[in-house]
């Protein structure tokens, strides 16, 4: 028995082990650090950070080295003066080695100035997808928390159904009541029943959605500490548009903002390849020679050759392909810039649609708890009639529905309410 009770503890253990638990703030925490969005936006920021030094690497001084060797099989010969004279020998090794080094580049100073644009902008998106996370998974985890309730509500509904049902039932057996007032309690029983089971599967697939978005394995089980009354007292808080961050801080505007940057980076890379390039080399190589007709043999004496140099690249006249690139890449940027000037206004547009639907989604949740008090006040009141026999079930079933309809319109409101100001919280450039 002691050992039976030892496995039971330990396997109960591993079950509490297995299982993690969030609060709606560790639920965000969890999620900034490892989702999939998340962790690809990182690994995007290092590949820009590897693309700054490839062209980096491209302005600094370059090494290389080689080893040729030739073989001549037939070694090719002149005539002079009615002779034939050899030319070359037999074999031939060369090991060589240059240095080269840019020294000026207008290109490569631009496209230097584009990486480290480009890896800006790997910034601005892995916090723009912190952003949309942020406000994924609050909505998620409060999808949740919505579908316990829902849960709740109507198991709670099932069980005063089951109360009146065995009532009625009992009455009915005393003959006092229509067997149509039981059939009408049976219909409500199976269709909440029903209810529950539906309830049921989308709170799961709920619970599924908020795993995925935060990055855990299905497999993983889960239990949020949080509650849906916790959440409401900090989502109920009116929020005005002196909250809001300034358009120009706004994740969406620096992108767009960014991008015009970009585009005139792009104008300047193509007005450099206007410009000369220079640069220089050193070059060292060590030759040498043999007439045997062994492979390797006879390389006896080395010939150095040492080689220092400029190269001066000047463009002079392309049939006009720069200027036409260069004006492309201008109207580009001007593209750009009527691209963040519109997002200027979607921007400020946002905002006022997000704030009236938060305060209408206040106004219908106020609405809509009022209605449950009221449309439970008349059920209660309908039911101790139906017991009594002073009115009819058909009643009494009009007043379920319209208990269910208020119940349900609850429900909807508390999601809705969420929705719309994590919908406002994004609009402010809160997130």
């Amino acid at each position: 028995m002691k050992k039976i009770i030892i496995l039971i503890g330990v396997l109960l253990f591993q079950w509490v082990g297995a299982q993690q638990s969030f609060s709606l703030q560790e639920a965000i925490d969890y999620t900034l650090e490892h989702n999939y969005d998340i962790q690809r936006s990182e690994l995007e920021i290092k590949k820009a950070e590897k693309k700054i030094w490839e062209t980096t690497a491209t302005g600094l001084p370059h090494i290389d080295g080689g080893v040729d060797y030739n073989y001549n099989i037939d070694i090719p010969v002149a005539v002079f003066q009615g002779q034939i004279i050899p030319l070359g020998s037999k074999q031939n090794l060369t090991a060589n080695i240059q240095a080269t080094q840019l020294i000026f580049s207008g290109s490569y100073i631009v496209g230097l100035q584009s990486a480290k644009a480009f890896k800006k902008i790997s910034l601005l998106s892995k916090e723009k997808v912190r952003s949309t996370l942020m406000e994924a998974v609050i909505n998620a985890y409060a999808g949740v928390l919505i579908g316990k309730e829902n849960i709740k509500i109507l198991e709670n509904n099932l069980k005063t159904t089951d109360k009146n049902l065995y009532e009625i039932t009992e009455i009915y057996k005393a003959g006092m009541t229509e067997q149509q007032n039981v059939d009408q309690l049976k219909y409500t029983v199976t269709k909440l029943k029903s209810s529950i089971n539906f309830a049921k599967s989308q709170e799961k697939k709920a619970e599924n959605t908020l795993k995925y978005i935060m990055g855990i394995p299905q497999s993983q089980e889960i239990v949020l500490t949080g509650t849906l009354d916790d959440l409401m007292q900090d989502y109920l808080i009116l929020l005005s548009k002196e909250n809001a961050q300034k358009i120009e801080e706004h994740i969406d505007y620096q992108i767009a903002d960014h991008q015009v940057h970009i585009n005139e980076l792009q104008v300047k890379y193509e007005k450099s390849k206007a410009l000369p390039s220079l640069s220089t080399f050193l070059s060292h190589s060590q030759n040498n020679f043999s007439k045997e007709e062994a492979l390797f043999k006879g390389f006896d004496q080395w010939n150095p050759t040492t080689v220092w140099g400029l190269k001066l690249t000047v463009p002079i006249f392309s049939s006009l392909e720069r200027s036409a690139k260069t004006q492309q890449a201008k109207i580009t940027l001007e593209q750009s810039k009527l691209d963040r000037d519109k997002k200027q206004q979607e921007l400020i547009q946002n905002m006022e649609n997000a704030q009236s639907d938060y305060q209408v989604a206040i106004q219908n949740y106020d609405a809509a708890k009022q209605l449950v008090d009221l449309s439970q006040s008349i059920y209660d009141k309908e039911q101790i009639k139906f017991t009594e026999g002073m009115t009819t079930s058909m009643n009494l079933t009009t007043a379920e529905e319209q208990l269910y309809q208020a119940q349900n319109q609850y429900i909807q409101s508390i999601f809705n309410v969420v929705q719309s100001k994590s919908a406002l919280y994004q609009a402010m450039g809160k997130y």
